[in-house]
């Protein structure tokens, strides 16, 4: 389980000193560098020796690949992302619901090829438009026990909602619209759209977003952007059974 924690870190970080990594898992140095020495001679960790730093391995895309590839959610989802990333030339990523979070399972990009799949946990719903749509269109439940925590949010940049009231209005917002439009909230320079995607229940099982930096973001693009997304998610949704492609269709 350990190791598993290990990768789990990572997934949040770039790279962690053996130090960082034995702090976050609560365990001392010396385990933590036996547990990193097995994942980096299995080839799910490597180690830079002159930054002194882990970084996850060359083995852990081609877990998510077969990940993908033995679930029919992503397999269905996968084309109308390149879709969108054909269209538009941004960031392209779907999110699914883990563990009271978001987690990303398919990520385009301009940097990265389509094979690459980078994973990893989205813990800061209360920033974004990735996190705006998962608290709008998730369960009235979800949502109780999000706002339960805490009605104050750690601010990512100035321009990160920061209470919880301000927020909800912001849901509010999102659901009505059917997508969310957010800048700079979690990282300066940074613009992001999102929109849910709704399966025969009405349950959230997943959301798509488009990112890019603000200054190429430009209105027109935005608005097609938009345009797409909304386009892309209701047939989505259609397809998994929501009643005519969900409630982001009919906003």
């Amino acid at each position: 389980m350990k190791g598993l924690e290990v990768l789990d870190s990572l997934q949040g970080r770039p790279e962690m000193s053996l130090t960082e990594i034995a702090d976050a898992l609560g365990i001392y140095k010396s385990r933590a560098m036996r547990l990193c020495g097995t994942l980096e001679h299995m080839g799910y960790v490597v180690y830079d020796g002159k930054e002194r730093v882990f970084r996850l391995g060359p083995r852990v895309p081609g877990l998510a690949r077969v990940y993908e590839n033995t679930n029919p959610l992503l397999a269905l989802v996968r084309p109308a992302l390149e879709r969108l990333f054909s269209a538009l030339k941004q960031s392209i990523a779907f999110h699914k619901p883990h563990d009271g979070g978001m987690l990303c399972v398919i990520r385009l990009s301009k940097n990265a090829s389509s094979d690459q799949i980078p994973v990893w946990q989205e813990r800061a719903l209360y920033s974004g438009a990735v996190g705006r749509v998962t608290l709008a269109f998730s369960s009235e439940e979800f949502r109780e026990n999000f706002f339960a925590e805490r009605d104050k949010y750690q601010p990512l940049t100035p321009h990160t909602i920061t209470t919880s009231e301000v927020l909800l209005k912001e849901i509010q917002k999102t659901r009505e619209l059917g997508y969310a439009a957010t800048s700079e909230e979690r990282e300066l320079g940074m613009t992001g759209i999102a929109a849910p995607v709704i399966q025969y229940s009405n349950d959230l099982v997943g959301v798509v977003s488009v990112s890019g930096r603000i200054e190429r973001f430009n209105e027109a693009l935005r608005r097609e952007a938009i345009r797409l997304l909304l386009d892309e998610t209701a047939k989505l949704s259609k397809r998994l059974g929501a009643d005519k492609g969900g409630d982001a269709a009919e906003a």
